[in-house]
């Protein structure tokens, strides 16, 4: 897996945010449900954890890292999913997009 990211958002939000916008904007481009205008990729806890290959990225980690992205406006996150029972949250970038 090739790990990409921006700087600005490493500087904004940390190592870790930027990894993981860097994991979403990718994704996007493939695999990304288009809703509101928006292209929604699903960006659980779980998913990203297994997505990444790093031990230090446990559950704890992913979750502040997309708390730090929601905070600056870098992404949005919401559950757009059919199915009632289904509560994994969704992220798309905000119109500031990708730095």
């Amino acid at each position: 897996m090739i790990c990409q990211y921006s700087n600005e958002i490493a500087l904004q939000c940390g190592i870790n945010a930027a990894l993981i916008a860097g994991y979403i904007w990718q994704e996007q481009k493939t695999d990304g449900t288009l809703k509101d205008k928006k292209r929604w990729v699903r960006a659980g806890r779980k998913k990203l954890m297994a997505v990444f290959p790093f031990p230090f990225m446990c559950k704890c980690i992913v979750g502040n890292a997309m708390n730090k992205l929601v905070d600056a406006g870098v992404i949005l996150r919401r559950e757009i999913n059919n199915c009632s029972f289904d509560r994994t949250l969704s992220a798309a970038f905000t119109p500031m997009e990708y730095l």
